[in-house]
């Protein structure tokens, strides 16, 4: 559920802001202030926009970026000052798409924390969301509703998956169902989340 609203956020904004870098001198101008998108954003906004699009979108940002990294070549006096900045360049701690998807799960948790959880079949979470929501409403009763519902969901994935492995090693594969069929990309997005909304493990 929160996956979903999520990947509608991302494509929306991404969708906008692919647009406005194509046809605004201010947005531009923000984009490259800003440092751009992260890695992640970047390349999820590339699949979007056009060569044309990309190249009135980011000529800014890549001069900037450009210059930077020339002051830093010259005014360095060790290796040591070099690595810093530009491991400060590399980093993109400001990305808008990223604070606008941080937004949006956050005040999805928070809604569906605020709902009556005493439904006999909550929305399905991925675990990953069944955390921020149990950490907004800790109610141990609705707690435990939506904890057991992953739990059954991930059961029954594990119970299609073996089945589906069986009929396809023993060539009976007019016996898969659909159900088994996708079980193996619902034991990885249950647990991790949607594919386009994957980010690199983070340090403690």
């Amino acid at each position: 559920m929160i996956c979903g609203e999520l990947e509608t956020a991302q494509t929306q904004y991404l969708i906008r802001r692919q647009y406005l870098l194509a046809i605004s001198e201010a947005d531009q101008a923000r984009h490259a202030e800003t440092g751009g998108f992260c890695p992640l954003h970047t390349w999820q906004y590339a699949h979007l926009a056009s060569p044309v699009g990309i190249s009135a979108g980011n000529a800014r940002l890549a001069s900037q970026v450009a210059g930077a990294l020339r002051d830093a070549a010259a005014g360095c006096r060790d290796a040591s000052e070099l690595a810093g900045h530009v491991a400060v360049l590399a980093r993109t701690s400001s990305c808008p798409a990223c604070a606008v998807l941080a937004r949006t799960e956050s005040e999805a948790a928070e809604e569906l924390a605020a709902q009556a959880s005493s439904a006999a079949e909550p929305p399905p979470l991925c675990l990953r969301h069944l955390a921020q929501v149990l950490e907004k409403d800790p109610s141990l009763p609705a707690g435990r509703v939506r904890t057991s519902a992953l739990a059954a969901m991930l059961q029954r994935s594990s119970e299609n998956m073996r089945a589906y492995a069986l009929k396809r090693e023993a060539l009976r594969r007019g016996l898969i169902t659909a159900d088994e069929a996708s079980a193996y990309s619902d034991a990885l997005r249950l647990p991790c989340g949607q594919p386009a909304l994957a980010l690199p493990a983070q340090p403690e």
